[in-house]
């Protein structure tokens, strides 16, 4: 399971690791710097992106006779990170599209996108554990329905037993 979200997120942030290969192989003057990620609004982006996968796999049904644990739940956490992380994205790049482009606060932008790509990651993980169990256990579906159609029957019988006794 480790292995399976190693890959999602190795992939997910591909192009961070993309352009630090590139900073490091290319040698720019200037140094390499994380606020350039902030500032851009990368993370926020990155963010919007993973929750977006891990509501798929909230919404997806599997052939395993189990539902997603708290399905409306998890989907409503996820849109709302996603909507807020795309939100702030949207706000940043026309912020910097405008003729005379506003200056970001970076303290701000810290403190929304570190703490949302962190967010976003832990839930993305919780979301993919869930996903394991409920495709790594499946419920017996045709043996569940026999149990509770025996279990049925037998409380009919007990009920007519009653009215039986109740006659006489």
């Amino acid at each position: 399971m480790a292995g399976l979200y190693g890959y999602t997120l190795v992939y997910s942030f591909m192009p961070v690791w993309f352009g630090i290969l590139a900073g490091v192989g290319f040698l720019y003057k200037k140094p390499f710097s994380w606020l350039d990620f902030v500032i851009h609004g990368e993370l926020l982006i990155y963010s919007a992106s993973l929750l977006a996968a891990s509501t798929r796999l909230i919404s997806k049904d599997v052939n395993t006779g189990r539902p997603f644990v708290h399905r409306q739940w998890f989907t409503l956490v996820s849109m709302a990170i996603t909507v807020l992380a795309a939100g702030f994205y949207a706000m940043i790049k026309v912020l910097s599209f405008l003729e005379n482009p506003a200056p970001v606060r970076v303290a701000v932008l810290l403190w929304v996108s570190v703490p949302t790509l962190t967010v976003s990651v832990l839930f993305s993980f919780l979301v993919f554990a869930f996903d394991q169990y409920r495709c790594a256990n499946p419920i017996n579906v045709a043996a569940k329905a026999k149990q509770e159609q025996d279990e049925l029957s037998q409380q009919i019988d007990r009920l007519e037993e009653g009215e039986a006794d109740a006659g006489r």
